[in-house]
């Protein structure tokens, strides 16, 4: 209901997992495939030129690692930077 605007953008925000937050790799797998990064991560900038994220191009692959088949998926990964 929240993407009535738009149907092909989806916007989820979701807690960092414990394993992720203490320097873990964050785990992108699901029942039926994996995302897997693409290319370099980005800044994100403000307004008034700061960076305050960084973005991840994502793509979903089908089955298990390393032979999965890719798809036409994509996801861009915000991940927003700390200041301090």
């Amino acid at each position: 209901e929240r993407c009535r605007g738009d149907a092909e953008q989806w916007l989820f925000f979701v807690p960092r997992q414990e394993r992720e937050a203490r320097g873990g790799r964050p785990s992108r797998t699901t029942r039926s495939g994996y995302w897997k990064a693409t290319g370099s991560p980005g800044p994100v900038f403000s307004p008034d030129n700061r960076v305050i994220g960084v973005k991840k191009t994502m793509v979903f692959y089908t089955g298990k690692a390393p032979t999965g088949r890719k798809t036409k998926w994509k996801m861009n990964e915000y991940k927003a930077v700390d200041e301090t």
